[in-house]
C-alpha cells in the first residue's frame, strides 16, 4: 500500500516536472521568435534579453537535474548525478559570468570608432535573424556587432555614412548606443 502511494506520487511528480520543462521550452521558443524580429538587441533591452536567454537555459537545466535526482536508485547513479551537478554549476557560472562582469559598464560602456562600415544579415537561421554592423576599429582590427532591425533598416542603405561610434558592453558585446556619421563631418 505504501509503495503504491509512493509510485503514484513519483509518477505525478515526473508528470508535473515534465510539463514545467515543456512549458519553459515553449516559452523560450516563443521568446526567441519574438526576439527574432530583431528589436531587442541594443541598449538595456538587449542586455536584459541576454540575461533572459541564459536564465531560461539554466532553469531548464535545473529542472532536468531535479527530475534526474528523483530517479537515483544506486550509489553509482548518485555519483553520476553529482558529476552532472558539478558540470551544470560550471556551465551556469560560464553563462552568467559575462553578464555579471558587464554590470559596471552599463552606465559607462566602452567605445570604439568603426571605419569602412558594412552591414550584414544572417539569414541562415529560421527564428533568429541577426542584423550586424561591421567595420575596422582604430587599430585596424575587424569588429562586428549585432544591432536592432530598426537600426539596420535606418542606416544600411545610406552610402554617405562611413563612420560609426559604437558604445558597447565589453563581455556580452551588446551595443548600448550607436552614433553614425560621415568622414566630412568628423574632421
Amino acid at each position: 500500500m505504501e509503495s503504491s502511494r509512493r509510485e503514484k506520487g513519483n509518477r505525478t511528480f515526473y508528470i508535473v516536472v515534465g510539463i514545467i520543462i515543456l512549458v519553459l521550452l515553449s516559452l523560450y521558443t516563443l521568446f526567441m521568435m519574438w526576439v527574432g524580429g530583431g528589436y531587442l538587441e541594443e541598449g538595456i533591452a538587449g542586455y536584459i534579453t541576454h540575461i533572459v536567454k541564459r536564465v531560461i537555459l539554466i532553469i531548464v537545466a535545473g529542472g532536468l537535474l531535479v527530475y534526474s535526482y528523483r530517479r537515483i536508485e544506486s550509489r553509482k547513479g548518485a555519483l553520476l548525478w553529482l558529476l552532472f551537478l558539478c558540470i551544470s554549476l560550471f556551465f551556469c557560472f560560464i553563462f552568467l559570468r559575462n553578464i555579471i562582469l558587464d554590470i559596471p559598464y552599463i552606465s559607462k560602456p566602452e567605445c570604439t570608432r568603426l571605419r569602412v562600415i558594412s552591414w550584414d544579415v544572417d539569414t541562415e537561421m529560421d527564428y533568429y535573424i541577426p542584423y550586424k554592423i561591421e567595420g575596422l576599429d582604430e587599430d585596424g582590427k575587424k569588429r562586428r556587432f549585432t544591432v536592432n532591425k530598426s537600426t539596420y533598416k535606418r542606416y544600411s542603405r545610406e552610402d554617405s555614412i562611413n563612420i560609426a561610434d559604437v558604445m558597447y558592453l565589453p563581455r556580452t558585446r551588446v551595443v548600448m548606443k550607436l552614433d553614425m556619421g560621415d568622414a566630412e563631418t568628423e574632421e
